[in-house]
């Protein structure tokens, strides 16, 4: 007789969910996980090795194991880019081009940087141009970023199939370059200081997606939706003050204080964090000797009442009531400048939490949490901060944690 082949039960609903698949009323072989895990993360099959080992740590109940290696593989930075690509654009579509900003994620997991320098940090993440010109058998624009573009990383998505190995982290400010016509290059560095670089939040992709046209609350709201995870819906309080609210929201009786004021009175308040900010002819602009013309539009719909922006000083006033649940620290009352205002999202409780959830809901392919989910996630956002913001670690423990009950 041949070798009889061992099968683990697993849970119906639980492979269902995770991945997407429908597993036999008989049960599913340790092998089948294996390959499912692999599936997921880095979008490879395992080698032979890989899943003769993987199924020798299912049956002994190492699922992290398995988990590791599968995140080695160089198709898992590929996942990271999908899950960063729906902080990038308006429409939070996956599939957008790959860009700077989903590139800093990817650096980031790479190399174990504390996810707050993402919003903190001075640098970025660009590829080696040698490598480039290598590909291309000749110099070309894409070798290097530009301000006005998305070429550089559009050409790497499309020619590199490992868009982790080449990744460099280089300054922000002076990254950029213009190809000239015999084939040198001229730097083009921002015109945002190095002192108010801030992260992704000064990446093209944030310029262009939410601060290139409106007033600037657009981005503000996308770092409460995105990286705290908090919609305006949910955040919507009419007890807090008002004064920081501009003359271009309408103050009609009733709708005002009943509607109005629970979103501008925060929007309008931290905006000004980006007051000397704009995003125009396809590239940032700073000035530091008055606010941007967008802070002052519409100023006649409410003329006698509202708040003149004078400078780039912003005030937090979600520190009281129902939105002291975001976990302000200590130090994140008020400040100058978006530098200070992105650390003061970087040191919330709601920004780990936030990364923690949506990465929860990547690799579990989940919609919505249940009661029991929240509570899972709640436990990784805590090892998530344990491990130093570590991204690829908060990768491995949600994938271990939807695999926890097989």
């Amino acid at each position: 007789m041949g070798r009889k082949t061992k099968f683990i039960i697993v849970p119906r609903i639980v492979l269902a969910l995770l991945w997407g698949f429908q597993p036999s009323a008989q049960g599913t072989s340790a092998e089948d996980i294996v390959r499912l895990i692999y599936k997921r993360l880095p979008g490879d099959v395992p080698t032979s090795t890989e899943l003769q080992l993987g199924a020798e740590d299912i049956r002994a109940g190492r699922f992290e194991a398995v988990v590791r290696r599968a995140t080695s593989k160089t198709g898992f930075f590929r996942v990271i880019k999908e899950w960063a690509s729906v902080l990038t654009n308006v429409g939070t579509d996956a599939n957008v081009s790959y860009n700077e900003m989903s590139a800093m994620f990817v650096l980031a997991a790479r190399d174990g940087i504390d996810a707050r320098e993402l919003l903190t940090g001075k640098w970025t993440a660009t590829y080696n141009p040698e490598l480039i010109q290598g590909v291309a058998g000749r110099v070309i624009e894409e070798m290097y970023p530009a301000r006005t573009n998305n070429k550089h990383y559009a050409y790497v998505e499309t020619h590199f199939s490992d868009i982790g190995s080449a990744l460099q982290k280089i300054n922000q400010r002076t990254a950029t370059k213009i190809k000239n016509t015999d084939d040198t290059f001229t730097d083009d560095p921002s015109e945002v200081p190095e002192a108010e670089i801030s992260g992704i939040l000064t990446s093209r992709p944030a310029g262009e997606e939410y601060l290139s046209a409106g007033t600037n609350r657009r981005l503000i709201r996308w770092i409460m939706e995105h990286l705290l995870c908090t919609p305006l819906s949910s955040i919507r309080d009419t007890r807090e003050p008002d004064f920081r609210v501009r003359h271009d929201v309408a103050r009609e009786p009733g709708e005002y204080n009943n509607n109005c004021v629970g979103c501008h009175a925060k929007l309008d308040s931290q905006a000004g964090a980006l007051a000397y900010f704009d995003f125009n002819s396809n590239r940032f602009r700073y000035r530091s000797d008055r606010v941007q013309n967008k802070y002052l539009q519409n100023a006649d719909t409410s003329p006698e009442v509202g708040y003149n922006t004078t400078d780039d000083s912003w005030l937090n006033v979600m520190r009281d009531y129902n939105n002291a649940r975001l976990g302000w620290g200590s130090a994140d009352k008020e400040g100058n400048g978006l530098a200070s205002y992105a650390a003061a999202i970087a040191s919330t409780e709601a920004y780990p939490k936030c990364l923690a959830q949506t990465a929860f809901k990547k690799v579990c392919r989940k919609e919505e949490l249940d009661f029991q989910d929240k509570k899972t996630v709640d436990g990784l956002a805590q090892e998530f901060v344990d491990s130093g913001y570590n991204l690829k670690e908060l990768f491995i423990q949600a994938t271990v944690k939807c695999m926890e009950k097989l």
